[in-house]
């Protein structure tokens, strides 16, 4: 990188001394509107694997504008490993990313299954982005730089406050041949773990894409958990890869006014799947108890299939159901449904149903 900026620097230095007419321009100038016009805005965030050595691994998250959060794990075997957990700020100026007085550890896992944490120090070190997929990282525990490739994103963890709380005591309805394609889509994936529930829709292309509903833990140093609806593509060899994946937040759900099928799902098919009573019995309980009391509404054939949050508020609960339903039309459709039930003593009644903006949720 070094060599290239030089180069490109001795290059316009000697245009510019051919020139007479136009004033000279400081060096530094010059090599910092290189590098801007060259790599543009730099974005450290994702997931980076080491090129010669997949055990070594990287996640970075943006905190505040230029302000990054590190950890990076190298496996040394499966007893033992080496942590580093900075705080990074990035200089546009120079194109680097780096940090002081962040914390290395070795970890060992002794014989008895406890986890102990030997030769901590302090490190400083930096990262050199050589374009969207590959940065040198130089630290002062490492002897030598380490050239680190882009291998995934990280979702930003933007969670909607509110009172519905998010935890994952829906059943999991999937089949064998759904549940390893789902697993050998997410495979390498660091950071979070995944909790597949149901497969809820299905498109047709060169080959299928499969929308998953499954449960989300983020674990960047604050675990943060919501479900999502994730995209898996399978081509016609069977081969899997994760697509898009979105958070199905309960305090910030995209339901629609409109019953617009075509404009709700698109080319994709929302599909028989799962079982009746997905839910935990008591949940249930609720939520069937509350239909045939005094809903009147135009969804017909209702099966749960996770729930949501939950808010508790004296004696009030207020659930957040997601469910598939057929519509009230000359050619009924199946469509994904988010039921509002409010339990209060013995009543439980609908407080509100909408259907889910489906399309909104594979958005990049």
């Amino acid at each position: 990188m070094k060599k290239l900026f030089a180069g490109i620097l001795a290059g316009t230095l000697v245009l510019t001394a051919g020139c007479a007419s136009k004033p000279a321009q400081d060096p530094e100038e010059i090599v910092n509107d290189t590098i801007n016009s060259i790599s543009g805005e730099m974005y450290f965030d994702g997931t980076w694997t080491d090129a010669e050595d997949e055990n070594l691994t990287m996640i970075c998250t943006e905190t505040a504008e230029n302000e990054y959060d590190i950890i990076v794990t190298w496996g040394k075997t499966d007893k033992e490993a080496d942590q580093w957990t900075m705080h990074g700020t990035y200089d546009p100026a120079s194109g680097m990313l780096k940090y002081e007085n962040g914390k290395y550890v070795h970890l060992k896992m002794n014989p008895d299954g406890n986890e102990t944490q030997e030769d901590e120090t302090t490190v400083s070190g930096s990262m050199d982005k050589m374009g969207d997929m590959e940065c040198i990282w130089h630290d002062s525990k490492v002897e030598s730089a380490r050239t680190m490739k882009k291998t995934g994103t990280i979702p930003t963890i933007k969670l909607a406050e509110g009172p519905y709380v998010m935890e994952n005591i829906s059943r999991v309805a999937l089949s064998e041949e759904e549940k390893t394609r789902f697993e050998t889509a997410v495979r390498g994936e660091i950071g979070v773990l995944y909790t597949p529930i149901q497969v809820v829709a299905s498109q047709v292309v060169n080959g299928t894409n499969y929308e998953y509903l499954a449960f989300g833990t983020y674990d960047l140093g604050i675990p943060k958990s919501t479900y999502v609806l994730a995209t898996v593509y399978e081509d016609l060899d069977g081969n899997a890869e994760l697509g898009t994946v979105n958070f199905l937040d309960a305090n910030d759900i995209h339901t629609s006014e409109e019953a617009d099928y075509t404009k709700l799902v698109g080319g994709w098919k929302i599909i028989e799947n799962g079982e009746d009573g997905i839910l935990n019995h008591e949940v249930d309980d609720v939520f069937f108890k509350a239909l045939n009391g005094d809903y009147n509404g135009e969804v017909g054939n209702i099966v749960t299939i996770a729930l949501l949050g939950t808010d508790v508020e004296n004696d009030k609960t207020s659930y957040r159901i997601l469910a598939r339903g057929t519509t009230e039309a000359i050619y009924p459709e199946k469509m994904l449904y988010v039921f509002e039930v409010e339990q209060s003593g013995d009543t439980c009644k609908v407080t509100s149903v909408a259907p889910l903006d489906f399309l909104k949720y594979l958005e990049n």
